[in-house]
Parts: C-alpha cells; structure tokens; sequence
C-alpha cells in the first residue's frame, strides 16, 4: 500500500501503484493508458459550500472498477473498468492537450450521488 493511514484503509493500489507514480513524475497521461481520470462536481444548495473531503473509495463491482474521492463537492475518479459509462461523460475526461469541461450535478441529483458513493451507511446530509 501506498499509504496505511486510516484515511487511505479502502484503497489498495497493489500493481497499479507504480504506473501511477511514474505517470505522474513524467507529468505524461499517455504512461497510464489503461486508466481514465473524471471529473465532476456536486452542487447540492447554491448557498452553502459543503467543505467535505471524503475517504477515498474503491467501487468495484462487475462493471465498475473506479477509485473515486472528493474534495469539497469535486469528485475525481480514476476509471479502470466501467462498462456502463456511469462515470463519465464526454468532455469530463481528463486528456492530454484537451481543454477538461466539468459537469456538475445538481439538487437532489447531487444528494443521491453523495448518499451512495460517498457517505458511510446510515449517514444524512444535515
């Protein structure tokens, strides 16, 4: 691992660690191909600026293998496998010499994002 601080305990990099080391020393996308970076963010009131900075999560599934964390409402997730393209969409995919669009979810829309991925079970948005 990476890191054995707690709030890494859910990510495990094993053979992944060290292309992404050396992609991001090189500053060069093209070292990582088999990855692809998204972005987006959560809005959830237009008046207030959730100030969360969740654990990172490693979300796999038989059709998902994403590492995703979040920083103050932006969601960053590193795609390995995603077979429904439920974490991207188009311009949000970070590509080298692309302009990079962030898409943001709104209202509930945002709210249902942060309550799956996001929140420990149990857990509300108040």
């Amino acid at each position: 691992d990476i890191s054995e601080h707690v709030f890494f305990e859910n990510i495990n990099l094993s053979s992944r660690a060290e292309g992404i080391r050396q992609t991001i020393l090189a500053k060069d996308l093209n070292l990582c191909e088999d990855v692809k970076i998204s972005i987006f963010g959560l809005i959830f009131n237009r008046n207030k600026l959730y100030k969360v900075v969740a654990k990172p999560r490693h979300i796999i599934t038989e059709s998902l293998d994403i590492y995703s964390f979040m920083i103050y409402g932006i969601v960053y997730n590193f795609i390995y496998k995603d077979d429904n393209n439920t974490f991207h969409f188009g311009e949000n995919i970070l590509q080298a010499n692309q302009p990079l669009k962030i898409p943001f979810y709104l209202g509930s829309h945002a709210a249902n994002y942060f309550r799956a991925f996001v929140l420990p079970k149990g857990s509300s948005l108040a």
